[in-house]
């Protein structure tokens, strides 16, 4: 294949400070050593690169997944500490939305609350009913089966050191771009403060139309002759991204997706969402592979 037309594509997902050791908020384990991995397979398969896209998780600090968005019911006042999994019983009881919420700017009009819409939203102002809305949202958690919402320790907030990409990393991909002309594609998930976005495709709940499924980054991704895919976390990010977008890759090409698992590490206590991660993606057909790998 001529080289003017290939496409091979490698897919970063959130390479961010918050998600590396030693310092961020939100460090996964052994994520030092996977980006060091991951410059080395960018230095030594430059030529080969067609294209980088960079997806980078983008919050604010008052987030549905923030200790500062939820408060005690009884004291009104504290917040809950980080990994706290706030279930649908809880809210209300336990935790609720703080009081003074301005979210005048985040609409509500996805059609999975269709059926709920009178006790989330006022018919007359169209404010949203927080309280509601969470308990709707939490439900809908519970009901597909995903993960729980869990309230995170702040990370990848917009303008702080956690969103920005790790140094070495970053370093390696100015390099690839002054070698090769070609520019990293970024792409940001992550920042309605109403639902939580693992997968850079959708949210784990879509409440709108920016929410719901991209298929722009589909398309732009099914557009390579090769896919390597890694980033952090395994169990999350990296674990939801993959699924949703192998689900929508022809099977009989599934073979061009490349896992580069020595890249990429799971959250603590969640390593079994990671295992169980990688084992589904060896059985849906895409090849499990290693940075040191030379392409």
């Amino acid at each position: 294949m001529s080289t003017k037309t290939r496409k091979n594509t490698l897919f970063l997902i959130d390479v961010q400070n918050s998600f590396h050791v030693p310092n961020g908020s939100l460090a996964v384990p052994n994520s030092d050593v996977d980006a060091q991995r991951l410059i080395e397979f960018i230095k030594t398969n430059k030529k080969s690169i067609d294209r980088i896209v960079m997806t980078l998780d983008t919050h604010q600090k008052l987030d549905i997944a923030h200790p500062s968005f939820w408060i005690n019911v009884k004291d009104g006042k504290s917040h809950p500490n980080p990994f706290t999994i706030i279930k649908t019983s809880d809210i209300g009881t336990i935790w609720k939305p703080r009081d003074d919420l301005n979210i005048n700017d985040y609409a509500i009009d996805n059609d999975l609350f269709v059926d709920c819409i009178d006790d989330i939203k006022d018919s007359k102002t169209g404010k949203l009913n927080v309280i509601n809305y969470c308990k709707e949202y939490t439900r809908l958690l519970e009901e597909q089966g995903k993960f729980m919402l869990c309230v995170w320790p702040e990370h990848c907030l917009i303008g702080s050191d956690g969103h920005n990409i790790v140094p070495d990393v970053l370093n390696a991909l100015h390099d690839w771009e002054e070698q090769t002309g070609s520019y990293v594609k970024y792409v940001f998930k992550g920042m309605n403060i109403l639902t939580e976005s693992y997968s850079v495709f959708q949210a784990e709940v879509p409440v709108n139309k920016e929410t719901s499924f991209n298929y722009d980054l589909l398309h732009y991704l099914l557009d390579s002759d090769m896919l390597w895919i890694t980033g952090q976390a395994s169990s999350h990010c990296v674990n939801y991204s993959v699924r949703d977008l192998v689900e929508k890759w022809p099977e009989k090409d599934r073979s061009k997706i490349h896992l580069i698992s020595d890249c990429t590490s799971p959250v603590p206590s969640f390593e079994d969402a990671a295992t169980k991660f990688v084992d589904d993606m060896k059985m849906s057909g895409i090849i499990i592979t290693t940075s040191d790998t030379t392409y």
